[in-house]
């Protein structure tokens, strides 16, 4: 039985390769509505046939994928009436599952709706959090998720989360979905759990683009309207990314990260290319190190002897390293605008080595 999102939601027998959920997931995504469709099969496989699994309103909540023409599945007759029976039951089952998310997602949005209530105080926003089944001793990320409309995006971002947390609560708000972490301080973990979005999906998330931000860790309910707040403006910034996939976290909200994160990256590429390709030309042919000397030089504040020590140097090697760094680069070390300059293209990303 397959999801929306093509994963796997039961199987007997073997367990379905990857190949075989993908040539079937791409037949049926070419007619979602349609019902039976036979697949070929391949690399070994048999042949399939699809069924739609239909609730209650007539809408397609999965399919169920079954054996197809030439195998031993008993007589038609037999097989028929089985399926009669299987697809309703599949689908009232797969409508229960929905209707309580949804009521979920609607006391979820409650809460977030008393958030910006008169009555948003910390004692009263944690008696709402405990009757969702949350820890208010365990400490809370807010995440704003914005992707494909078409997308089922709260069941995507509730299915990366959910193993990261005792409980994840979520509803769809403004074309974004917000959700409430609940747990082990994991902001981290979540960031990455968010970048790794189109490699639990593959196939729904095909050529989508996929915008967050993630608050800090709150340990304190009344703090939550502010880690919402966080999570809101990090995906802001991230709607502008030029990746895939942006994830802004709270930290990087009043950091130059979020500047560069903003930028094409071909933008960033260039930067850097300008600013510090004659030193990576350098370093490549002679095998020096002025690349890392400048970041060490910058990020100890121009410290002379803590650099040196940090490279293992005399600081009179270290000097000389700068002049010629200063030589290459037509920038000085005591102008306060070339060393961000340099700094900002340090964290640019590298061009192609090829």
């Amino acid at each position: 039985m397959l999801s929306p999102l093509a994963t796997v939601l039961a199987f007997a027998g073997g367990v379905p390769a990857p190949a075989e959920v993908e040539r079937v997931w791409r037949r049926v995504s070419a007619d979602p509505q349609r019902s039976p469709i036979g697949v070929a099969g391949g690399d070994g496989s048999p042949p399939r046939s699809v069924h739609a699994i239909r609730g209650a309103r007539g809408d397609v909540r999965g399919h169920l994928v079954c054996p197809g023409p030439g195998t031993d599945t008993g007589t038609d007759t037999t097989w028929e009436a089985a399926l009669r029976t299987a697809l309703p039951l599949l689908g009232l089952e797969l409508d229960r599952v929905d209707d309580r998310r949804s009521e979920e997602q609607r006391r979820v949005g409650d809460l977030l709706d008393a958030m910006g209530g008169p009555g948003a105080d910390g004692t009263a926003l944690a008696a709402r959090l405990r009757a969702l089944g949350a820890d208010t001793g365990l400490p809370i990320v807010a995440v704003a998720v914005a992707m494909d409309a078409a997308l089922p995006r709260a069941w995507i971002v509730g299915g990366a989360l959910s193993g990261r947390a005792r409980r994840v609560l979520l509803c769809e708000r403004d074309g974004a979905v917000i959700a409430l972490v609940n747990g082990q301080d994991q902001a981290a973990a979540i960031r990455e759990a968010l970048r790794g979005l189109p490699a639990r999906y593959p196939l729904v998330m095909e050529g989508r683009t996929v915008a967050a931000g993630v608050s800090e860790a709150e340990y304190d309910p009344g703090r939550l309207p502010a880690a919402v707040d966080a999570a809101l403006r990090g995906l802001g910034f991230a709607r502008t990314g030029a990746g895939p996939v942006t994830v802004v976290p709270e930290a990087d909200l009043d950091s130059h990260g979020v500047l560069l994160d903003v930028l094409p990256e071909g933008v960033r590429r260039s930067y850097r290319e300008r600013l510090l390709g004659p030193l990576e030309v350098y370093d490549a042919e002679h095998g020096t190190e002025l690349l890392r000397t400048l970041d060490t030089f910058l990020e100890t504040a121009g410290s002379w002897q803590r650099s040196a020590d940090l490279l293992y140097v005399h600081v009179n090697t270290l000097r000389y390293r700068i002049q010629r760094i200063e030589e290459m680069t037509g920038r000085s070390m005591n102008s306060m605008r070339d060393r961000t300059d340099l700094y900002l293209a340090l964290r640019c990303p590298p061009g192609d080595p090829s």
